[in-house]
């Protein structure tokens, strides 16, 4: 139970919304002006053309029936596009609409590889672990299903987070501050053997498979500041020109720092953010980062549009305000693709919130209502006008206009260099009424289209709702 605080402290004061956030320091959270965040919902035309995508996975095909599944995306959804796990991480599943048919995703590749293709970087892919997918072609089905129906389809690929692997490859895995390699399942995006087998992934998927283009997941870094300090990275930095020692001993000062990873994660600080010493290592080490995740996704993008000009690429982003910090700039990104997915899971991102409201007011010696309060003078920053209490946040999660705001936001970051889709949460606990505000919140925003998380976990009566919602928006 959170202790009481009277009332007369409880209202945001113009010195505690000041005080709440040094924004704009470093350009990691915003973007040229908080401005462009604050408009507020209200009616939009209808998008030209709406890409209406659900993310789906190969135990649903395998299980339902490739066709099936297709026509009840379709016709029961609504949706014209499908985002298929090609490749994944381990993640155990429900199947909301098929009880008992509960399901683990394994990691691993959920096609049949074409092995001379990784010859390059020297690992050997590997089929997920799955039990009756030994012989199954899942991407194969279901794109072979979808032309039938005719519904888009993509692959949805899993990058860096390659948890099959890691125990095979520990000399690609993610270094530590301690020069060893970590107890983490990521690969570094740096290391030149994992790069190479990553965009193998994608030209395998292009020569051998009938898609409509990649959807990339996972591309970026596994924390803000724990990783890479290996060799790859420190030559990296060293060629463009930055003091790799330098840069790396700030960062390890900083990592394990719940100060410090606030200063990276958020772009902000309860202190003068000016009056940090490692100031300038850390808008080296967070701009290092991006560049790095920026030049695969390029790299990506031209062996795409050399085999496979017609495609699309499209990346699965984490929310703006944290992207940077783990390698993803939304500007830079729009460069090498045609689309982007902020994940906009309004009662996902409220759990990260109120742990790290929680945090702050162990670290600070507060109570988490005055925690939150200061919470809410940074979101009011970024133009989402936040629940008036810790107790209504708790209860509700993010509000509708944060997925208008932050959807207003990327579009103008990204400057029409690609289409902004917001990811929306289908999963429990969001409830009908809820995913039916937010879509609208994100249409109200002019976003020309959506994506959603994931077909799978809901049930069939929520599917009802997309397509009710796209029915009135798009006849």
């Amino acid at each position: 139970m959170d202790d009481h605080v009277d009332h007369a402290d409880s209202d945001i004061t113009r010195r505690d919304f000041l005080k709440s956030a040094s924004l704009g320091a470093l350009g990691l959270a915003l973007g040229s002006s908080a401005a462009s965040w604050g408009s507020q919902p209200g009616a939009a035309g209808k998008p030209g053309m709406a890409f209406l995508a659900i993310q789906t996975h190969a135990h649903d095909y395998l299980l339902e029936g490739a066709e099936t599944v297709c026509r009840t995306v379709r016709e029961r959804g609504g949706f014209n596009q499908m985002l298929f796990a090609a490749t994944y991480v381990s993640e155990g599943k429900w199947t909301n609409h098929q009880p008992g048919n509960d399901y683990e995703v394994e990691s691993g590749l959920y096609f049949e590889p074409d092995l001379k293709l990784y010859r390059e970087s020297g690992v050997t892919p590997r089929r997920a672990p799955s039990k009756g997918m030994e012989k199954y072609n899942a991407l194969a089905e279901a794109s072979k299903a979808a032309r039938k129906v005719g519904v888009g389809v993509h692959a949805w690929m899993s990058d860096y987070d390659q948890r099959l692997l890691a125990a095979d490859y520990p000399e690609l895995r993610v270094v530590g501050p301690d020069g060893k390699p970590a107890a983490s399942e990521w690969f570094c995006p740096n290391n030149p053997r994992a790069r190479a087998y990553a965009v193998a992934l994608y030209e395998d998927v292009a020569r051998n498979h009938d898609v409509d283009g990649f959807f990339m997941d996972r591309i970026r870094y596994e924390s803000p500041a724990g990783f890479c300090y290996c060799k790859w990275c420190r030559a990296a930095m060293e060629a463009k020109g930055l003091d790799a020692e330098r840069v790396m001993s700030a960062m390890r000062r900083i990592a394990g720092q719940p100060a410090g990873t606030m200063t990276l994660m958020i772009g902000a600080s309860f202190d003068n953010i000016f009056e940090n010493d490692d100031i300038v290592e850390i808008a080296q080490w967070m701009r290092f980062r991006q560049e790095t995740v920026a030049d695969h996704v390029r790299q990506v993008r031209a062996l795409v549009r050399k085999l496979r000009p017609e495609w699309r690429v499209g990346l699965d982003l984490i929310t703006p305000i944290s992207a940077p910090s783990l390698g993803q700039n939304y500007s830079m990104l729009a460069r090498h693709c045609d689309w982007i997915k902020p994940m906009l899971y309004h009662h996902s991102t409220a759990r990260g919130v109120r742990q790290w409201v929680e945090g702050m007011a162990k670290t600070r010696g507060i109570t988490a209502d005055k925690a939150y309060e200061q919470a809410r003078a940074l979101f009011l920053l970024q133009g989402t006008e936040m629940p008036a209490t810790w107790a209504e946040f708790r209860d509700h999660g993010m509000p509708p206009n944060w997925v208008y705001s932050v959807t207003k936001y990327c579009q103008s970051v990204v400057g029409g260099r690609a289409d902004i889709y917001p990811g929306i949460q289908g999963w429990e606990p969001a409830t009908g009424d809820e995913i039916r505000v937010m879509l609208n919140a994100a249409f109200d925003a002019g976003a020309p289209g959506i994506t959603t998380y994931c077909y799978s976990n809901m049930t069939l009566d929520k599917l009802d709702v997309y397509r009710e919602v796209f029915q009135a928006r798009f006849g």
